[in-house]
């Protein structure tokens, strides 16, 4: 996470360089940051620090300043306030985390008032206006997977909201899916496996674990 943030928003910054020749020499950003996210806010400081500090004016056409707002909670008033903050301060984008709670106001804020909202949480499953996604979506790699391989039965485990977002938005059909909620440990797949398995038809299992943290779902075979 720390890596990919910094990454992304040294790109960002890069590509948006190229493009605005006419702009000021400073520029304000701003950060939405719960206090428990400590690593990635020291990521997203570290990258501006980085940046700011590089000699190279080609490189670096304007100086950024920027703001961060700590938040206690995700609840809607907590995200609104701070959103409105951000926006009186006239920055250009905003870095952040959003979760099933804050999501919706967040996303609904970004087309209002033309913000983009950048962002390494889990993807939204339709195209939202200015909120850029750091992170790739798994729904349709994770479809393909199963059409591929013509899976009729599989076990699918999952431990984070992205992971429940697939059965909210029904992807997949009921008759096909034996679901576990919590993150299973290793020595307690092959039980999870063994229960499936007499149901399953042509004697595939898959255990599909979908973390918040990793880009592609881990695939176990037994």
């Amino acid at each position: 996470m720390w890596h990919r943030t910094i990454a992304t928003v040294l790109a960002l910054l890069y590509f948006v360089g190229d493009s605005l020749a006419g702009f000021p020499n400073q520029i304000n950003i701003g950060g939405l940051f719960m206090r428990s996210t400590v690593q990635e806010h020291s990521a997203f400081r570290f990258a501006v620090q980085l940046y700011n500090t590089n000699q190279n004016v080609t490189e670096k056409p304007f100086h950024l300043n920027y703001n961060v707002d700590n938040l206690e909670s995700s609840n809607s008033f907590s995200v609104t306030h701070a959103f409105c903050s951000q926006f009186s301060r006239g920055v250009y984008a905003i870095f952040g985390f959003y979760d099933r709670k804050s999501m919706n106001t967040l996303t609904s804020f970004c087309g209002a008032l033309h913000t983009s909202f950048i962002t390494p949480s889990f993807p939204i499953d339709a195209d939202v206006q200015f909120v850029i996604q750091m992170r790739p979506g798994l729904r349709g790699a994770v479809l393909s997977l199963l059409d591929h391989y013509k899976w009729e039965r599989f076990v699918y485990l999952y431990d984070t909201d992205r992971g429940q977002l697939f059965t909210d938005l029904g992807l997949f059909r009921p008759q096909r899916i034996g679901i576990c909620r919590g993150r299973v440990k290793k020595q307690h797949k092959q039980s999870v496996c063994v229960d499936f398995g007499p149901h399953a038809g042509h004697g595939l299992i898959v255990v599909a674990q979908v973390l918040l943290c990793n880009v592609m779902p881990f695939l176990y075979f037994e």
